[in-house]
């Protein structure tokens, strides 16, 4: 049985993309990468591919990783951040820990695909 099945499916990922954003979009770290995004499409995108990631039946359609999210400048903290907001959102739904943990793992492996920038530091 997939990862994407234990879960609980289409119905476990539907809940868990705007639990998700939810999140995220209230989080100073992350907002300026949403804003003026048309949130359903990435939401749609974003169901794809966490069900692609998880073993479930569709395949992740959009651009590569690298490329839709190279302009985006995303640095490794806020990467992490985005990460947090994932685990809070799938505990929420009360996803297995367990699965909650392979799941990130195969998150982390996707980092260089996502992250274009160093951490950036605090002026000194």
């Amino acid at each position: 049985m997939s990862l994407y099945e234990q879960i609980g499916g289409a119905e476990t990922v539907a809940a868990l993309v705007p639990r998700l954003y939810a999140r995220v979009l209230t989080d100073h770290r992350l907002v300026s990468h949403f804003r003026g995004r048309d949130m359903g499409w990435l939401a749609y995108h974003q169901a794809q591919f966490l069900t692609a990631l998880l073993g479930g039946p569709h395949t992740y359609e959009a651009r590569g990783l690298r490329e839709t999210h190279l302009l985006l400048h995303i640095t490794d903290p806020e990467f992490d951040a985005f990460i947090e907001h994932l685990e809070a959102a799938a505990g929420s739904l009360g996803i297995d820990p367990r699965i909650l943990t392979v799941l990130c793992e195969h998150l982390q492996e996707q980092r260089e695909a996502v992250v274009s920038l160093p951490a950036r530091r605090p002026a000194d």
